[in-house]
């Protein structure tokens, strides 16, 4: 019952659609919520929503851009961090932490590589089932 509260208070209903798309409210919420809490290819959700890539893609833009026309001033950046000062200090926070400088925060990338000869556990990744890093 959780999604269909958020589907009202999202307004997806009022959601415009390109090339003459209908999909009801309650599947674009999951399409939406599945993209943005899982980073994939949209042939590998074609399984999941049994719709085409194209489809799946149409929808979940029409969704978000509905989302920043609706609700877009509630996202902007609060007035007391649009300042150089502010900002500098969260990079020196970031880079203080980080004991290196960070030119940006990578996420959802799995990088395999070759068995290593020493410390595999270190690498090994249960759910890619292989060796590699997560960016």
């Amino acid at each position: 019952m959780q999604i269909h509260e958020l589907v009202d208070l999202l307004r997806l209903d009022e959601v415009e659609y390109n090339a003459g798309l209908t999909p009801h409210p309650v599947m674009a919420c999951c399409v939406l919520l599945r993209r943005l809490a899982f980073s994939c290819r949209w042939c590998d959700l074609q399984q999941v929503f049994g719709r085409s890539a194209g489809w799946l893609s149409t929808v979940f833009t029409c969704v978000v851009q509905h989302l920043n026309e609706t609700f877009g001033h509630l996202l902007a950046w609060h007035p007391h961090l649009r300042s150089y000062r502010r900002l500098h200090g969260f990079a020196n926070a970031v880079e203080k932490r980080c004991y290196a400088r960070v030119w940006g925060f990578l996420d959802s990338h799995f990088e395999e590589m070759a068995r290593p000869i020493y410390r595999q556990q270190d690498v090994y990744s249960g759910h890619a089932k292989g060796h590699g890093l997560k960016y």
